[in-house]
């Protein structure tokens, strides 16, 4: 279990976000889901944004 799956620590809350997206996306985001033995949708997408902010992240100069 990763930090992102237990549940918000006291004075911690998780906020809803929707988003629209079209076909391919979701397609793509199932696609991964499978891949990678993620149980939900939710818990994929919540995965994919971590991982693209973390990579993003790790190539900016903190200066």
């Amino acid at each position: 279990m990763t930090e992102h799956d237990k549940p918000p620590k006291p004075g911690k809350s998780r906020r809803k976000v929707q988003l629209m997206m079209d076909d391919a996306e979701i397609e793509a985001i199932d696609a991964w889901q499978f891949a990678n033995r993620v149980p939900t949708r939710a818990k994929a997408i919540r995965e994919l944004i971590r991982k693209a902010l973390e990579e993003d992240n790790s190539g900016t100069d903190a200066n």
